[in-house]
């Protein structure tokens, strides 16, 4: 190989590395971040009971209908959404619809409701939001890990090989 090609792909093999790094650590950061924005979202369910106060009136509802955005094991927003059903202190039924569905839950299980006893639309289903949260979480924080480790690592590899092309360019240039 001739020591001006050996240079130029040298230097186009350390760039195409540099930027394999940056955008490996742009596409995890990323992934990484939509993971703790679900961890905070499912976090507000436990606000939501807290600010219920004394009014919190706990009590078992059954789910009764999931309905999952295609095949995935949870989904949020869209045409994903879980009803359950719950009786309040009153012996009044109600049934709520939360935007939100798993695939671990299934109709007919026993899920906790909370909800205001001034105010049953006022209501708080951990069981639902933390299921369909913390699978897609899971999984951005999966796709987050896979996509930096593959691009660290190739943008590693393209920088070694560009460095040691321009390192022996200049070597041959000097005899």
């Amino acid at each position: 190989m001739e020591n001006q090609t050996r240079k130029i792909i040298g230097i186009i093999l350390t760039v195409m590395g540099g930027l394999s790094l940056f955008a490996g650590l742009i596409l995890g950061l990323i992934f990484l971040g939509a993971r703790l924005v679900m961890g905070t979202v499912a976090g507000h369910i436990e606000t939501a009971i807290d600010e219920m106060g004394a009014d919190a009136v706990k009590v078992t509802g059954e789910i009764v209908e999931v309905h999952l955005n295609g095949s995935s094991g949870a989904s949020y927003g869209g045409n994903a959404y879980t009803v359950v059903g719950f009786y309040d202190e009153e012996a009044q039924y109600h049934e709520v619809e939360i935007s939100a569905a798993s695939s671990v839950l299934e109709e007919g299980d026993k899920v906790t409701v909370y909800y205001d006893d001034k105010d049953p639309d006022n209501y708080a289903i951990p069981e639902i939001t933390e299921s369909a949260f913390g699978i897609v979480g899971g999984v951005f924080s999966v796709i987050g890990i896979v996509l930096l480790t593959a691009f660290v690592l190739i943008g590693v590899v393209l920088l070694v090989i560009g460095i040691i092309l321009i390192k022996k360019s200049k070597k041959r240039n000097m005899n």
